[in-house]
């Protein structure tokens, strides 16, 4: 079978799924405290046992979601399909994988521990927060049970003024007006950490929490002096942004992002690519990861085989196909970032990579 008809036959049982996602993800056992009986083998037809494991991801225009129709390619083999070594799927035997678009982070991961969903993609961010119960709707109501698979991309922060802005840095946004994504990202509060790192304490009302399709018209129209957003590249509201009028990017770095690095480890200090965005040349900047997350109570077996199909070089193809952001997903940075505890199924994969000590 060829890489073609092996990429067409995975990605129509994908559809077929996704068609019913629905069914998918209510009909097989993956209900409130479901996680774990969501990967016991549900009968599918008399021929196979079809193993359904859902992927919480994004909102469709999002880098999430295309990221994790790739990643769900990957780790799925449904029946019939040839074996790895003769050409065929490199995925976890008889397991179909969906990609499911929602509203974001914290939904992926209250998700998760709910069992509404076998997985989810989530900013590191907001996974600190939610596993020790604090920010967002996770005070005093922390998420134990979340375990990290892997680490997947970078997700950038974006600091944009316009080019005839007088700001050149973080610091010369003091008293400034800037607008943030309103999604439950943790873009407003993560941006107000690194703010502060600059000395800057802006008032409620300097911070506009707004959706992302309206940041780029506020900027035009002036009402705001500088946005903030956190995204894989290239983020397509930077990209209108740029086609529509000249900007500029503020850099995060120095003592201030090592300093951020340190006191919150979901920080990574990073450099957007030149090219990236026109006439934008190599950027320091801080980043967040975009993670793979699961319960708990997910069994070991099962964990291990999807991270050990995720890393099949095999599937190298799969996972740079779908988004620009797929070139970042790499075996050497799965572990970076990560501020909470590993699925056991994860970790022992990363020991026998040697990833980790043994």
């Amino acid at each position: 079978m060829s890489e073609t008809d092996r990429r067409t036959l995975l990605r129509a049982a994908l559809r077929g799924c996704g068609g019913l996602a629905a069914v998918c993800a209510g009909g097989w056992g993956i209900g409130p405290g479901g996680a774990g009986r969501a990967f016991a083998q549900t009968r599918f037809s008399p021929e196979a046992n079809i193993i359904f494991f859902t992927i919480a991801t994004g909102p469709p225009g999002g880098t999430n979601f295309p990221i994790g129709v790739a990643l769900a390619t990957a780790v799925s083999s449904p029946p019939g399909t040839p074996p790895c070594d003769e050409g065929g799927a490199c995925g976890v035997p008889n397991l179909v994988a969906t990609a499911m678009t929602t509203a974001g982070s914290v939904v992926n991961v209250k998700g998760v521990v709910a069992g509404s969903f076998n997985s989810g993609m989530a900013q590191a961010d907001v996974i600190f927060r939610a596993y020790h119960g604090s920010g967002f709707d996770f005070e005093g109501a922390p998420l134990t049970d979340l375990r990290v698979v892997a680490n997947l991309f970078p997700q950038f922060v974006h600091v944009v003024v316009r080019a005839d802005s007088t700001a050149k840095g973080i610091a010369d946004l003091r008293d400034r007006r800037i607008a943030v994504e309103a999604l439950g990202s943790g873009t407003r509060r993560d941006a107000e950490l690194i703010l502060a790192a600059y000395g800057l304490r802006p008032t409620p009302d300097q911070v506009m929490a707004v959706p992302q399709g309206d940041l780029a018209g506020l900027l035009t129209e002036q009402r705001v002096d500088a946005l903030v957003l956190i995204a894989g590249i290239p983020v397509p509201t930077v990209m209108n942004l740029a086609g529509r009028q000249a900007i500029r990017f503020l850099p995060i770095d120095g003592p201030e992002a090592r300093t951020l690095t340190t006191q919150h480890r979901f920080f990574t200090t990073d450099t957007i690519p030149g090219g990236t965005y026109p006439g934008q040349n190599p950027l320091r900047t801080l980043s967040v990861g975009a993670q793979w997350v699961v319960s708990a109570r997910a069994p070991e077996e099962q964990i291990f085989l999807l991270t050990q199909a995720l890393w099949n070089p095999a599937n190298r193809g799969l996972l740079t196909s779908g988004h620009a952001s797929g070139q970042f997903i790499r075996l050497r940075t799965a572990l970076r970032g990560i501020a909470i505890p590993l699925h056991p199924g994860a970790q022992r994969f990363y020991r026998d990579a040697g990833l980790l000590p043994s």
